[in-house]
């Protein structure tokens, strides 16, 4: 897999789940929220935007880290954005949470 659909990945899966949830809470779905494949989707979001977004995070860690030990002269932006969506989808996740009714 290419670093570059890693990151497009790791950026789009939180963004989609903030999107389904806005959308649902607003009603902007025509229905769709109600049903069992919304909560499958809302579901594996819930699971894989932290889980992209932390694979991203050790991907960039691994790359900057090679890229030092050949003598490169790599810049720690890429790391620092990955922490950043890391704590996004986390913070997107707890909304979730915060919001369910048992």
């Amino acid at each position: 897999m290419s670093l570059h659909w890693l990151r497009g990945a790791g950026i789009a899966l939180p963004q989609i789940l903030v999107l389904l949830v806005a959308g649902a809470s607003l009603d902007l779905l025509g229905g769709w929220n109600h049903g069992d494949q919304a909560f499958g989707t809302l579901l594996a979001l819930f699971l894989l935007a932290p889980l992209a977004t932390v694979v991203l995070l050790i991907t960039e860690v691994t790359v900057f880290v090679r890229s030092r030990k050949k003598g490169r002269g790599r810049r720690p932006w890429p790391i620092l954005i990955a922490m950043l969506l890391v704590m996004e989808a986390l913070a997107v996740d707890l909304l979730i949470l915060s919001q369910a009714r048992m």
